[in-house]
């Protein structure tokens, strides 16, 4: 056995390998934010005794692994730079095991920039494994281009900038076949400005499992994020949290930048909270990211304050954007910002199955409490999907501004296909806002197919109610469709309560084969042109065909020429 000499670091060159460590991380628990180092949760077999040990060995200067081996912490070690911008352990060889023994690596120093592993730039065949990695005043691990790189059963915390910083530069500088599973990745603090828990850019054949990513802060300034994957392709996420991160800025659970092919499984994001003015995010996907897949995941009680928002999931300009039984629930804004579950904007061919949104609410004086929403989004599919008590607050005054099931406007060619929206409502004052189950606002070849909608609204609510309502004269639907869809039990206590509300001229609309019945005002409220040439049915009407007849080509220009 070789021992290095300076310092008595306790660092091991093993001649041969060692057995497999069989640490885990027993406890997913992490301290409060703001905790001292000595409350930092350690994985197994470490103790919080052993790391207020006094007397510990302290490294001054970086130790460096030059050749390939297994390398192995025995002790605990404190790194005190001697200087400004050093790394504590820096890995310049290919084929290395780093074991840090479930044994921490730490940072004793103040005052200056450092890291604890980091790996020079065309390395392959990395291992960083078992132990933990704290204080570190700049990233807990980082690289910009490695092949083959495993981190596992490592706990990596109050790291200002990153905990694990895979920084890529481009598709020829960047990180790949990169394994991160098992680990806890938190409380990267940072006064002001940005902060991310792990941070991977540029990075392909990507999987992360099994691991807390979140908890990360920043108290003056900037955005707070867990996890931020930009550039970056075929990545698979399983098993994660992204959850209480707390920023000065907005705050984000999952980031997802000009990515593709990135599918997440089993992930919870919940608790990201903003500062007054900023949003809260559970899962936010932007830039022409194409093929992101969201299966059983859930975004909860994210939160927006001031004029910010709360978002569950918020999509903005994706491409082929799937969900399936995915949950969003209690996403909010305290002040007169919106509570969304799921946010679509300028998204194209997204597709919703199984997945339910509920009690998503706008706040004491918010906008908008909604289930799903879309605006400028072409070609939608949404399937079994069930939106249940999103809530708009009391300041809520514009047409779209109310608690509503799903909500799209000024898009094109989507479809619902048995969805249910249930007991969303709009709270007692504001004007002119509406309850409704299924909301459409200049949206065109849209349709609704065996759709319900039932008890939007409420007898203690004043503002309007409907199940389905299309448009108004102002932004009218134009050749949309609703066949086989219910709305019954809409009430409302002194606004108006309808099934179907259409109070557009000429824009070719059918009601094809709708049930409506028990609403407090009106069952269907048709408009079709001017004057007395309207379509009004009172709710005296239960039962009624709207067809067109015409023999236009279908869906252009036609009216409503038959009400049976």
């Amino acid at each position: 056995m070789k021992h290095i000499s300076f310092c008595a670091v306790a660092l091991c060159i093993m001649a041969t390998p060692l057995a497999t460590h069989s640490t885990v991380i027993t406890n997913r628990s992490v301290a409060t934010p703001g905790s001292t180092l000595a409350n930092f949760v350690y994985m197994t077999p470490v103790a919080e005794c052993d790391f207020r040990n006094t007397g510990e060995t302290t490294l001054k200067k970086t130790f460096t692994i030059s050749n390939p081996g297994h390398y192995v912490l025995v002790q605990d070690i404190g790194f005190a730079a001697s200087s400004a911008d050093q790394n504590a352990i820096y890995i310049n060889s290919s084929n290395v095991t780093l074991d840090l023994g479930g044994r921490t690596l730490y940072n004793n120093g103040v005052g200056t920039t450092m890291t604890g592993v980091s790996i020079n730039t065309g390395l392959k065949n990395i291992t960083l494994k078992n132990g933990n990695i704290v204080g570190f005043s700049e990233y807990g691990i980082e690289t910009a281009d490695c092949r083959n790189l495993r981190i596992e059963n490592l706990s990596i915390g109050e790291c200002a900038y990153s905990g694990i910083y895979l920084g890529g530069t481009s598709t020829s500088a960047d990180v790949s076949e990169a394994i991160i599973n098992n680990c806890i990745i938190s409380h990267c603090n940072r006064a002001s400005g940005a902060s991310t828990a792990l941070s991977i850019n540029f990075g392909y054949n990507i999987i992360i499992s099994n691991t807390l990513v979140g908890r990360t802060i920043t108290t003056t300034s900037g955005d707070v994020k867990g996890l931020y994957l930009a550039n970056s392709r075929n990545v698979t996420v399983t098993n994660c949290d992204f959850g209480s991160n707390s920023s000065a800025g907005s705050a984000y659970g999952a980031y997802i930048e000009n990515c593709r092919h990135v599918a997440l499984s089993d992930c919870t994001s919940g608790v990201n909270n903003a500062a007054s003015g900023n949003s809260g995010y559970g899962f936010y996907v932007t830039a022409t990211s194409y093929d992101i897949s969201f299966k059983t995941c859930t975004a909860h009680s994210n939160y927006g304050a001031g004029t910010g928002s709360g978002y569950g999931f918020y999509i903005n300009g994706g491409y082929n954007t799937s969900f399936v039984d995915c949950t969003a629930n209690s996403n909010y804004s305290s002040g007169t910002g919106h509570g969304y579950g799921f946010y679509l904007t300028t998204a194209y061919q997204s597709y919703f199955e199984n997945c339910r949104a509920s009690y998503n609410n706008a706040g004491a004086t918010g906008a908008c409490g909604c289930g799903f929403y879309q605006t400028s989004s072409d070609k939608t599919i949404y399937k079994n999907c069930t939106s249940v008590g999103n809530k708009a607050g009391s300041g809520a005054s514009g047409i779209t501004q109310g608690g509503h099931g799903f909500v799209t406007a000024s898009g094109f060619s989507s479809l619902y296909q048995e969805c249910v929206a249930t007991g969303n409502v709009t709270d007692t004052s504001g004007t002119n806002s509406t309850s409704a189950g299924f909301f459409a606002y200049a949206e065109t070849d849209t349709a609704w197919i065996t759709c319900e909608a039932r008890a939007n609204g409420s007898d203690s609510i004043t503002k309007n109610a409907a199940g389905f309502f299309l448009d108004d004269t102002t932004a009218s639907c134009v050749r949309c469709i609703l066949k086989g869809c219910s709305s019954f039990g809409h009430r409302t206590s002194g606004g108006t309560a309808y099934g179907f509300f259409d109070d557009a001229s000429a824009t070719s609309t059918l009601i094809i084969d709708c049930l409506a019945f028990g609403n407090e005002t009106a069952n269907y409220y048709l408009t079709e042109g001017t004057g007395s040439s309207n379509v009004s049915l009172n709710s005296s009407v239960t039962n009624k065909t709207i067809a067109n007849i015409t023999s236009r080509p279908p869906f252009q220009n036609a009216t409503i020429t038959s009400a049976v």
